[in-house]
């Protein structure tokens, strides 16, 4: 049995998204273009560069706080980085229980040719 996989793998047949993008990358590209090192944006917005370090790169979430001095300091809407805060944390969940399922498929295929082989097997010991 051959599985062919697709994105579209909800229920309603809509696509999944393939990779999750965090929108703390959104934020590391901006103060990069202008030219502003972590450390001294961390200063700016009075967080710790370790901890603006990690949202930036997706390993915590922004959140509204986090959001409101990013759109002080860069002018970046708060409310639309919490929306795609949220989005990103949805494709993530997405994404795993799509690995998730793929896992599983693979494996009850995996089960199913073990047992055609042991069928195939006894089949032969009988006949020998």
């Amino acid at each position: 049995m051959k599985v062919i996989f697709t994105d579209k793998d909800l229920e309603d047949g809509s696509l999944l998204p393939c990779l999750a993008v965090a929108p703390g990358g959104l934020v590391a590209m901006e103060i990069e273009e202008r030219r502003i090192t972590q450390k001294e944006f961390a200063k700016k917005i009075n967080v710790h560069p370790v901890y603006l370090n990690r949202v930036l790169n997706g390993k915590l979430p922004i959140t509204f706080e986090m959001a409101k001095k990013i759109e002080d300091a860069l002018g970046i809407n708060a409310e639309t980085l919490v929306k795609m805060q949220k989005q990103y944390e949805e494709d993530r969940k997405l994404i795993k229980e799509r690995e998730d399922r793929r896992k599983n498929i693979t494996l009850e295929s995996l089960y199913d040719e073990l047992q055609e082989i042991k069928k195939i097997l006894l089949e032969r010991k009988v006949a020998l």
